[in-house]
């Protein structure tokens, strides 16, 4: 649910608890008529006895819808409303097909059950791309390069991303990726780094968050080669998460895995946590037990890694 609609939520729920309270007054004085009737007629009739009323819980709705359907580009969309308000979080992969560990967590991201707001996921945004294992599909078309700062997409399938981003009007975007080396090497490679816009407290949370895994997930075997470090936006590469948070001024992030020597399901591992991460930090997920202790444990932890890579600005791979 986006930030527009929840006034009208809040509304909707306070007419309803009137309603129920209504309804319960009603109920009493009919039980009370039939017991007097049946006193008069010399008739023993047991009082029943008072019983709790089960109200059924509100459950989340997911809904799916198709972005350039009948193309071969079709790939689906899914919308995860749940039943308390809050903000809206627009989760993308896939743009580049060969990074499984991306699209395979924004799938099973579909199926997650949320805690408040609106999940909105395109977990195979270039779904021929995924389809071929291909970064570039068609061959020589980067999706990730179709959105440049303060002009129309390039092409109907970054056209029609673009579309979906604006109609739901998200409080937050995260696009997940990965890549073949490591943002600190300096190699044109980004991967172990979070890039982040400069809205509201992304600058902060990215720390927070790479302190987490750097603290939670990445052993020590690992360290420090394999440290999630954090980079500013700053360049114009025509990069959806850059293209929303220049014109629609939201906070943006994109995630990077680093593919060099590590299995695919640390990779989507890895991702996971981070994308919890962010979905419990804005209130969508509500953090349980081990996680909330973990959480906060790294938000009080600063990465020297992080301080050191706050100000690059490569941003040549995603």
């Amino acid at each position: 649910m986006n930030r527009r609609t929840l006034l009208q939520t809040l509304g909707a729920t306070a007419a309803g608890t009137l309603v129920a309270g209504c309804a319960g007054s009603d109920g009493e004085t009919t039980q009370n008529a039939s017991s007097d009737a049946a006193n008069e007629s010399g008739t023993s009739t047991a009082t029943p006895e008072a019983t709790e009323t089960a109200t059924a819980t509100p459950t989340q709705t997911v809904t799916t819808s198709t972005l350039r359907e009948g193309t071969a580009e079709a790939t689906d969309l899914y919308v995860i409303d749940a039943p308390k308000a809050g903000p809206t979080f627009f989760l993308v992969g896939g743009v580049h097909g060969d990074e499984v560990s991306g699209w395979k967590t924004a799938t099973a991201a579909t199926e997650w059950d949320i805690d408040a707001g609106t999940l909105v996921v395109l977990p195979k945004a270039n779904i021929q791309g995924v389809e071929n294992r291909s970064r570039e599909y068609p061959e020589g078309t980067d999706l990730n390069r179709q959105f440049e700062r303060g002009k129309p997409p390039k092409n109907e399938l970054a056209t029609a991303i673009w579309d979906a981003i604006v109609e739901h009007d998200p409080d937050v975007l995260v696009d997940l990726h990965s890549s073949k080396g490591f943002q600190a090497d300096d190699t044109g490679y980004v991967g172990q780094n979070v890039f982040h816009s400069q809205q509201g407290t992304m600058g902060p949370d990215a720390e927070q968050a790479t302190a987490f895994l750097n603290e939670n997930y990445v052993p020590a075997s690992r360290k420090p080669k394999y440290e999630f470090v954090t980079t500013t936006m700053s360049k114009n590469l025509a990069m959806i998460a850059d293209k929303a948070r220049a014109d629609l001024e939201i906070p943006t992030a994109i995630f990077e895995v680093t593919e060099a020597d590590l299995p695919e399901e640390t990779r989507i591992e890895w991702t996971t946590a981070y994308t919890r991460w962010m979905l419990d930090h804005w209130g969508v997920r509500a953090m349980e037990g081990e996680q909330t202790a973990q959480s906060t444990s790294a938000t009080n932890t600063t990465s020297t890694a992080n301080a050191t890579s706050a100000t690059k600005t490569t941003e040549t791979n995603s």
